[in-house]
């Protein structure tokens, strides 16, 4: 799936799912789970960029906490533009999604059970620190330091599973990791998840 079709779709799928979940329209939905019903999964960082480009247009409201969640409510303007692209014979929406049954029977089963937990809001960043300790593991040095760098990774995954981690802590181990080479891009990812941007 191109980017510009999730985008498409991620503004649909809050649609179908507003119907079911939130009938009078002012509730935010987890976008993470118009995402797990697709048969292709698209990078985590999608979801927060689709977001913000459909906030961006005014079709949506989103929020963004640390840990990579989103959620969003649809707007005005959002349904209008949904109600429209379903009509157009040559839109993603209305010959792409629209008619895929199976997909719209999916995000309508989908129920929200309260507000997430924070296992959920901080899902996706813990799989890239799990991937951060992958990477470290992989990495071509002494013993000593790859221990040492791993001593930082464990401290990143217990500042998380703290109630109140300490973002400061967090923030300068992952400066410190990002030193190398290897590593930089998935601190990076990591930083921007911690640090929401607008």
């Amino acid at each position: 799936m191109r980017f510009s079709d999730f985008i498409e779709y991620l503004v649909w799928s809050l649609y179908v799912r507003e119907r079911q979940e939130a009938p009078s329209g002012a509730e935010f939905l987890d976008l993470s789970k118009s995402v797990v019903v697709l048969d292709d999964p698209v990078p985590q960082q999608w979801v927060w960029d689709a977001s913000s480009v459909l906030e961006t247009r005014g079709l949506i409201r989103a929020i963004h906490a640390m840990g990579g969640f989103s959620a969003a409510a649809l707007t005005g303007q959002g349904r209008l533009y949904v109600e429209a692209e379903l009509t157009k014979p040559t839109g993603v929406i209305g010959t792409r999604f629209a008619p895929d049954r199976e997909l719209v029977a999916r995000l309508e089963a989908i129920h929200e059970g309260g507000p997430p937990t924070r296992e959920e809001q901080t899902a996706p960043i813990r799989e890239l620190v799990g991937q951060l300790a992958r990477a470290v593991d992989q990495m071509a040095l002494p013993e000593l330091e790859k221990a040492d760098l791993l001593a930082d990774v464990r401290t990143i995954e217990i500042q998380l599973a703290k109630a109140i981690p300490n973002i400061d802590v967090i923030g300068a181990l992952l400066e410190s990791l990002a030193r190398f080479t290897e590593l930089s891009a998935i601190a990076s990812q990591i930083t921007q998840l911690l640090y929401p941007g607008p």
